[in-house]
């Protein structure tokens, strides 16, 4: 298919995608503003396909071997079947069915299963379907993507995997819809970015981290390419650090204290003062040629060629008060880039990437410090996400925009539920709401971020807004989340050691039946840490 042709399908799959899946006003509008950025950041994209003279550099594949590395697909099978007989007999041991929850061992039971008519969302805790099943749709892909199997099989691998686990392991019970939705993709989104940055790893210099580095992210690549004997192929180029000098990473450690206040309440005193420790950990990986380089170049991508993991969190003295882990992996997308090398030495010009990524989100917050209500828990896969980066360098100064948004599916404890259940009407909850304080929810999230970088300084800005609806519940549930941050760094000489000052402002709505409730707290933080570009 030629180029264009390809890219008006693609913008035709955009509306598409959000013709058939019914929001709220507020993830509608999201959604909405996503499509007609990423739209209009494809029409340039696709002008830049059609004018670039693509060139056959090769893209370091993801398992790099001096030999070619053969499927195994009959191994693949085994090390998932020892997985499923752990999982079942840990299940077996722990498992505690609710009595109205139990449909009984029975072939007529069995016959629904198999003819699809036994379909649920079931009533277990936020943890065990996002957390638990994540977990082991992780280790399902894992062994077949470990098997040097493609990405596409080795989802198809987690999704057979979570389908058996439906109708054999959980034998008293229907299958669960939102698992066959949460467990493959989650997997995925999970899985992907650890394999990639294992990986990656295996493919830096053989320096003692780099290797102990390649297997604590991908053990069981590591575990078989020890039990085939295989050579790991190293990067020809390194940079000083060790790692591939023809590949785009970004790795970012930080320690610091925050000082946060939390807006005052309607009825209460002013707003509540607290102290926290921060950690924060985010990895940014692109297989594409000249990313942040020279070159001249436009092609299509579908091998996990943009992975990301990050985690953020904050500790006082009451315990964990913030807690978000983000990863996503771009499966398919385009890519054109457009830089040359300036007469001072500087790389000038322009690259865009355009993408389609599953990612996978697991926050929890404490909006209210000064009050005995539940801490915020949010629990998703988004498997139709977009994502648009378009980088800028001009000699020293370098420009990144970077949007991505799309659906979700997950687990979210409304915000409102407290205000809702003091009402002398409240009455209409669901088991799952009322047993475990949470909602099944769908929705929508829109990031937009901009950072600008000249020698040591560096300015960040993003702001993130997501929003949720409830699902078969007996009461209208939604929820919104706004966060912004703007980070200054400051690179101390030549070393990878930064500086940083972190100014975040969060806000929480949640609206429940008629009651409604919502919180902002504003917080200020110094950062330590490490940056390898």
């Amino acid at each position: 298919m030629h180029r264009a042709a390809r890219m008006e399908w693609f913008l035709l799959a955009l509306r598409a995608g959000r013709a058939s899946v019914p929001l709220s006003s507020h993830a509608a509008a999201s959604w909405r503003l996503v499509s007609a950025l990423i739209a209009a950041l494809c029409v340039t994209a696709n002008a830049g396909l059609a004018a670039a003279d693509t060139e056959l550099e090769l893209v370091p594949a993801v398992f790099s071997y001096t030999q070619p590395a053969q499927e195994n697909r009959g191994r693949a099978l085994l090390e998932i079947a020892g997985v499923y007989t752990v999982g079942f007999t840990f299940f077996l041991a722990t498992n505690k069915l609710l009595p109205a929850y139990d449909v009984g061992y029975s072939w007529p039971v069995f016959r629904k299963k198999l003819l699809g008519e036994g379909l649920e969302l079931d009533l277990n805790g936020l943890n065990t379907n996002f957390v638990g099943h994540p977990a082991g749709g992780s280790m399902y892909y894992t062994m077949a993507r470990s098997n040097q199997l493609n990405i596409a099989e080795s989802t198809a691998f987690a999704i057979g995997g979570s389908l058996l686990w439906e109708l054999f392991g959980e034998v008293r019970e229907f299958i669960s819809i939102n698992d066959m939705i949460v467990t493959p993709l989650a997997g995925v989104a999970i899985a992907e970015p650890l394999l990639q940055l294992g990986a990656f790893f295996d493919r830096s210099s053989p320096a003692l981290h780099n290797r102990i580095l390649g297997a604590v992210f991908a053990p069981v690549k590591a575990l078989n390419d020890a039990l085939d004997g295989r050579t790991l192929a190293r990067a020809t180029t390194q940079d000083a650090y060790g790692f591939p000098s023809n590949e785009y990473h970004r790795f970012d450690l930080r320690l610091g204290a925050a000082a946060t206040l939390q807006s005052a309440l309607a009825d209460g005193p002013s707003g509540r003062r607290s102290f926290e420790s921060r950690l924060s950990l985010a990895s940014y990986l692109v297989r594409l040629p000249s990313y942040d380089g020279v070159g001249r170049h436009a092609r299509w991508f579908a091998d996990g060629n943009l992975s990301s993991i990050r985690i953020d969190a904050g500790l006082n003295g009451t315990g964990l008060v913030d807690f978000d882990l983000r990863t996503y992996v771009a499966l398919a997308g385009v890519y054109a880039r457009h830089a040359s090398r300036a007469a001072d030495g500087g790389v000038r010009g322009q690259g865009t990437v355009v993408a389609w990524t599953v990612g996978f989100q697991y926050a929890l917050h404490d909006h209210d410090r000064d009050r005995r209500w539940p801490r915020e828990r949010i629990a998703s896969v988004q498997p139709l996400g977009l994502l648009m980066e378009q980088r800028i360098a001009w000699g020293a100064l370098r420009w990144v925009v970077h949007v991505e948004g799309g659906l979700s599916f997950g687990g979210a404890r409304p915000y409102a539920l407290p205000a809702y259940t003091e009402r002398a009407d409240a009455v209409m909850l669901t088991q799952l709401v009322e047993d475990n304080r949470y909602a099944f929810v769908r929705g929508a999230h829109v990031l937009a971020a901009i950072s600008l970088a000249l020698n040591q300084l560096e300015l960040a800005g993003s702001a993130r807004y997501e929003s949720y609806d409830g699902i078969d519940v007996p009461v209208a549930i939604r929820d919104d989340l706004l966060l912004l941050q703007a980070r200054t760094s400051l690179a101390l000489g030549a070393s990878p050691v930064r500086l940083s000052l972190l100014l975040q402002r969060r806000a929480r709505a949640g609206h429940m039946g008629a009651a409604q409730a919502s919180r902002a707290d504003t917080s200020v933080a110094l950062e330590l840490g490490a940056h390898y570009e």
